[in-house]
């Protein structure tokens, strides 16, 4: 009979990596020395520390980089919050301005009666006529015939707009096609 082992796992797969080590198999240290071979280290960064603490340059760029700020004393309270402040008034709205009627114009002259329509003129008085002289000819001129002017129409009344009759606010934007730059 051959006592030949099984081969391991590893090898049968044939990932060609080496097996794990067993739990304890090859420790050298008991876990009492391991424990003081820990300790023996942090004294001697401990130790390394100190040493390097007693340096001047050192000491000084160390506290410049990390101070160390320690206060046996409570902290005062913090200052209360100052107080909400007011709202902001609301806007009222400004009163409109009244127009004022137009003033009718001052009648600086006024019309001193009709003119009649057709004016009558009285017959001429019968002179005696002269002998020689040949009679003159007579011209009558009509007075000039007026109409009544017509008193002119009123004026329109001024359109009244109110305040928030605006088509905007800002200016708009002007845009231009990209290709016109």
């Amino acid at each position: 009979m051959s006592t030949r082992a099984a081969p391991h796992p590893s090898t049968i797969i044939g990932t060609g990596l080496p097996p794990l080590p067993r739990a304890g198999a090859g420790a050298v240290l008991t876990p009492l020395q391991r424990r003081l071979v820990v300790a023996a280290i942090v004294a001697a960064h401990a130790l390394a520390a100190w040493g390097l603490m007693q340096v001047k340059a050192v000491r000084d760029a160390v506290t410049e980089a990390a101070p160390i700020l320690v206060s046996l004393l409570a902290t005062p309270a913090p200052p209360a919050p100052p107080p909400p402040a007011p709202p902001p008034p609301t806007p009222k709205a400004q009163p409109r301005a009244q127009l004022k009627p137009i003033p009718e114009p001052r009648v600086l002259a006024t019309p001193a009666s009709p003119a009649p329509d057709a004016v009558a003129v009285p017959p001429p008085q019968e002179a005696p006529a002269p002998p020689v002289a040949a009679p003159a000819p007579v011209v009558s001129v009509p007075a000039p015939v007026t109409a009544a002017a017509e008193p002119a129409a009123p004026a329109p009344a001024p359109k009244l707009l109110p305040d928030d009759a605006v088509q905007y606010l800002q200016a708009p934007q002007v845009v231009y096609p990209p290709l016109s730059l």
